[in-house]
């Protein structure tokens, strides 16, 4: 009987554009470099699957491109409706973390 070593499944185009970031950005990109050599380098941060963390949320470099969207997909989620500040925060932070996260959420909401 075979057994199932590994389970294929396409990786979202975000990540890659996320991953991407991580590489152009000189302070993350060393930070990933520290990990691949040794995973408990750095406390709070880990490098599995090709995913930077810190926390267990995945890090967005603070400029990145893609926080926009996911700020938009939080606050008007299809299934909840609008939200306010702290929902949106809070929902925004269970998956992901960047520098300065509070401070870009509550502009985007008060639009």
């Amino acid at each position: 009987m075979a057994s199932l070593n590994a389970i294929s499944l396409p990786t979202p185009t975000w990540i890659e554009r996320v991953r991407k970031e991580w590489e152009e950005d000189p302070a993350t990109a060393s930070i990933i470099q520290q990990l691949e050599k040794n995973a408990s380098s750095i406390q709070g941060f880990s490098w599995q699957g090709g995913v930077f963390r810190f926390r267990e949320k995945v890090y967005l470099c603070k400029n990145s491109s893609i926080k926009e969207e996911i700020l938009k997909e939080v606050h008007a989620s299809s299934s909840a409706g609008l939200k306010g500040f702290l929902k949106t925060y809070h929902r925004a932070k269970q998956s992901f973390f960047w520098e300065g996260m509070k401070k870009d959420i509550k502009p985007f909401v008060e639009k």
